[in-house]
């Protein structure tokens, strides 16, 4: 039977409302691509200490982040000929001569090696479906109330559902991968990593630590002997199917889900590795046997229970809101006040942003970095440090005008640690008896002295 064209028309209207009524155009940023290479584009979410920034491509690439996974270990660069070139300065100014000033700066007070440690990516996790081609209404979104990122997709008339969550409460990423029809769901994932790897290793149906389906990868930061090491591992439970590894990756045939749980523990919070280990075992065991509903229903009520003390309404935007979120960006520049929404959902993305990078996780838990603590370079931009005499602070404008006051514990957590370098610094660079200091970077390591070589940089306290 043909079906009228005002009924077709109709019947495509009241699906397309139903589509675009899901997303609140206050809450959540959504798109109809993948990020392509775009780091920028991925989709960040965290639980303060571990960060997934999420791709959605049909060969899932998501860059995998822990706070504390850094270029490498303490180092005292202080120049051991600035406490006497202060006085030269001094005169050197007095006399109007500020070259000759600048050239003794540069020369016995710049720092050696010039700049503190640099923020590093811990792994990356790809997930392979099978599906290079024939994606069809495709759907990307970061729900910023609930800290959650989702991707659906349509292949072969399957539907095909990713759900992540980084969870606070379980301290591990979870991964939830499944299929609309029985057995329709095919996987293998692979944990990488450029750099310095030790160790890696994959097994099915194994004794290894509890029992079960897992990879490992140990790295270090660098070649130091005293570099920092981190030890990351997923475990897996798929749900129909069967599962395999080569020794590096595992893989889920035939499968109606399956469920990924990750976590990575560093030598920056623990002595050595069998401490590191346990913690890692101790919160993935927990994690498998709640099941990914359970973590992800704890992290839900978590994230909320921070998201939800703030409501701004700037008014409705109406049909403006309804589209996607590169659209409403591009017509927000040609009419603002079209889509006050837009402005709402940046405040939340911020505020989610806050919460996903700096929480409580320890004596040692560590700030929002210049890229929060989402990255995947090994040398980013600025070395994506803490860069305290200014972009530290605009990080954390928010934490109390928008209700987030516990965010700044790491902060404060960073200056315990930096306090006592300050001091040495001030001593063995300015002769100060009291007080310390710090210059315009610091690393996770509390690194006081100054940063680059150049003039006016030095000069930054």
């Amino acid at each position: 039977m043909m079906i009228p064209p005002r009924l077709c028309l109709g019947l495509f209207l009241v699906w397309s409302s139903s589509v675009l009524a899901q997303w609140d155009a206050s809450r959540f940023a959504w798109y109809t691509t993948d990020a392509g290479g775009d780091f920028s584009s991925a989709l960040p979410i965290g639980n303060g200490r571990l960060g997934a920034a999420i791709f959605g491509s049909a060969v899932e690439h998501i860059v995998l982040n822990e706070d504390s996974v850094w270029s490498g270990p303490w180092q005292d660069r202080v120049n051991p000929s600035s406490k006497t070139a202060l006085p030269k300065i001094l005169e050197f100014l007095r006399a109007g001569d500020i070259t000759a000033a600048g050239d003794v700066a540069m020369g016995d007070v710049a720092a050696n090696p010039t700049s503190p440690r640099a923020y590093n990516p811990l792994v990356s996790m790809d997930i392979d479906f099978g599906h290079d081609s024939g994606l069809s209404s495709y759907t990307r979104s970061l729900d910023t109330a609930e800290g959650t990122a989702t991707v659906t997709y349509t292949n072969n008339n399957v539907n095909y559902t990713r759900e992540y969550v980084t969870s606070y409460p379980h301290g591990v990423f979870s991964v939830r991968l499944s299929a609309s029809q029985p057995g329709k769901l095919d996987v293998k994932v692979t944990l990488s990593r450029d750099r310095w790897v030790l160790s890696q290793t994959a097994g099915v149906n194994t004794d290894y630590v509890t029992g079960g389906n897992y990879i490992a990868l140990k790295a270090s930061s660098g070649q130091e002997s005293d570099a920092i090491t981190f030890w990351s591992e997923a475990r897996f439970v798929n749900s129909g199917g069967s599962i395999s590894s080569d020794g590096k990756s595992v893989s889920v045939t035939g499968a109606d889900s399956c469920d990924i749980f990750f976590d990575a523990e560093t030598s920056y919070r623990y002595p050595d590795e069998t401490s590191a280990l346990a913690e890692l075992n101790k919160k993935l065991d927990t994690a498998v046997n709640a099941g990914f509903s359970a973590v992800r229903s704890a992290a839900i009520s978590d994230f909320t229970g921070l998201t939800g003390r703030v409501s701004l309404d700037l008014g409705s935007s109406g049909d403006a809101g309804n589209q996607e979120t590169p659209t409403r960006l591009a017509n927000y520049r040609r009419d603002p006040d079209a889509d006050p929404q837009l402005v709402t959902l940046m405040f939340n993305f911020g505020r989610h942003l806050l919460a996903a990078a700096s929480r409580d996780t320890g004596p040692l838990s560590l700030p929002t970095n210049l890229q929060g603590i989402w990255n995947q370079d090994y040398d980013p931009p600025w070395q994506s440090k803490f860069t305290i005499n200014i972009n530290t602070e605009m990080n954390y404008w928010p934490a109390l005008v928008t209700n987030l006051a516990e965010t700044h514990s790491p902060l404060f957590n960073l200056l315990r640690v930096a306090i006592p370098r300050g001091r040495e610094v001030a001593k063995n660079m300015y002769g100060c008896k009291e007080g310390f200091v710090l210059h315009h970077n610091t690393d996770l390591w509390g690194d006081a002295a100054p940063v680059d070589q150049d003039v006016q940089y030095l000069s930054l306290t």
